[in-house]
């Protein structure tokens, strides 16, 4: 068991390096040309860097927010991420549930 948990770490080492190797690559290089000069497949690399990515984004840290009476319309209210995720609450109940988990979040 010990001895499949050393190659899975040596496993995820090597596309780790591989991986940050074509992140800093030079302008230009497609990741089908870096996989040939590095004699790995291509969508094996895709599936690494892919999880890498995931793996970033799950650890980001939360930021904590001060959350304002907001003044209802009768569109909704949207809150665009820094990121680019919307929310849309299209009801006050919705508003409300959604003001009442942030502040619970908060202390």
């Amino acid at each position: 068991m010990a001895n499949e948990e050393s190659k899975q770490g040596s496993k995820r080492e090597f596309w780790r390096a591989i991986v940050d190797r074509y992140d800093s690559r030079t302008a230009g290089v497609t990741l089908e040309a870096f996989c040939r000069r590095e004699g790995v497949n291509a969508s094996t690399m895709f599936q690494w860097r892919r999880r890498f990515q995931a793996a970033a984004n799950l650890s980001a840290p939360f930021v904590r927010v001060h959350v304002a009476e907001p003044e209802f319309v009768d569109e909704g209210v949207e809150v665009i991420t820094p990121d680019g995720f919307t929310i849309r609450l299209t009801s006050r109940k919705e508003l409300g549930d959604a003001m009442r988990i942030l502040r619970d979040a908060s202390y």
